[in-house]
């Protein structure tokens, strides 16, 4: 059905190139089609029309993700938090974006995870991977703990967690508590276990024979 229709929009807006209700019927149906480019020429042409606002950043936000144009994605981003800068989906998106850019600077995903905390106090996923983070590549221990903590209260039972939990323990030189707490991971995983969770088993079981 959009098919048809996106046709009967664009003869009209060659007809009436005015009509911002015909670009704006048009924005929709690109949009649903995931024709990218489509929808940002349709998004040009309305913020000539009228400026830019927090729907033309969500577009582009959209059209670059689908793209796969990620510096231009968080680029979108960073226009719909200036618009709205406690959303938390925005702040979550921004982090997970990070997460996947290879290059992306240490300082920025850390920047990103402490603003999506502060909006978002309650998100235990973030805590979790931040502790991760803060564990593997800042080296802040303490902090690392403090959020891990406070994920597995929430959480108690989630191997993730407590997988997150008993590798800071193993970083810190606490082997004991981390055999106790990989072992419990284990256990609730079963036999689909994660490669990087199998490596901080063998690790923390070989310090901890090795005392």
């Amino acid at each position: 059905q959009q098919v048809p229709a996106m046709a009967f929009f664009e003869r009209s807006k060659k007809l009436d190139p005015e009509n911002e209700g015909i670009w704006l019927r048009l924005r929709e149906i690109y949009t649903s089609l995931r024709m990218a480019d489509a929808t940002l020429e349709v998004q040009d042409h309305l913020d000539s029309l009228n400026g830019e606002n927090i729907y033309s950043a969500l577009t582009r936000y959209r059209c670059y993700a689908l793209k796969g144009d990620a510096k231009r994605t968080l680029d979108a981003l960073d226009k719909c938090l200036e618009y709205d800068p406690q959303n938390a989906q925005f702040l979550e998106a921004k982090v997970q974006l990070y997460e996947y850019m290879p290059k992306a600077k240490w300082t920025d995903k850390k920047e990103a995870y402490e603003q999506l905390l502060a909006a978002d106090p309650y998100n235990v996923a973030a805590m979790n991977n931040y502790a991760y983070l803060l564990a593997t590549h800042n080296g802040d221990l303490k902090q690392a703990e403090h959020y891990s903590q406070q994920a597995i209260q929430r959480e108690p039972n989630n191997p993730i967690y407590l997988d997150t939990y008993a590798w800071i323990l193993y970083l810190r030189g606490e082997q004991s508590l981390a055999e106790l707490y990989i072992r419990q991971v284990v256990s609730l995983m079963g036999d689909d276990i994660p490669k990087e969770v199998k490596d901080h088993y063998k690790k923390i079981i070989k310090s901890s024979k090795s005392r």
